[in-house]
């Protein structure tokens, strides 16, 4: 999020990251994998450093490229049910389809 004051200085606010932080964490996740934005703390730095914050960066980063296909591929960028049920079942026909197209592609070799 951005602010811009009177005189043009410009000041950065990171409060929509570390919101982000703060509900996962609260929610109960373990291990939240969400890179700090500038330049991180020594703290924050030796965090995401270790292994535990990189395998979890690395499996976000392919949910996301999977994410990222499904839109593309499988026509979910924009939902043609309405509710949350037919959102449900929107995603569930996506990911069907993308499995199948992965078994028939491994079932020729």
């Amino acid at each position: 999020m951005r602010q811009e004051t009177k005189d043009g200085d410009v000041i950065w606010f990171m409060h929509t990251q570390l919101r982000s932080v703060g509900l996962a964490k609260e929610a109960g996740v373990k291990q939240v994998a969400l890179p700090h934005v500038g330049k991180p703390p020594p703290g924050r730095r030796a965090e995401e450093r270790g292994r535990r914050f990189k395998r979890g960066y690395g499996f976000r980063a392919g949910i996301e490229g999977r994410i990222h296909s499904l839109r593309r591929n499988y026509g979910l960028k924009r939902c043609r049910y309405q509710g949350k049920e037919g959102t449900s079942r929107w995603v569930c026909w996506g990911i069907l389809a993308h499995n199948l197209t992965r078994v028939a592609g491994s079932a020729r070799g």
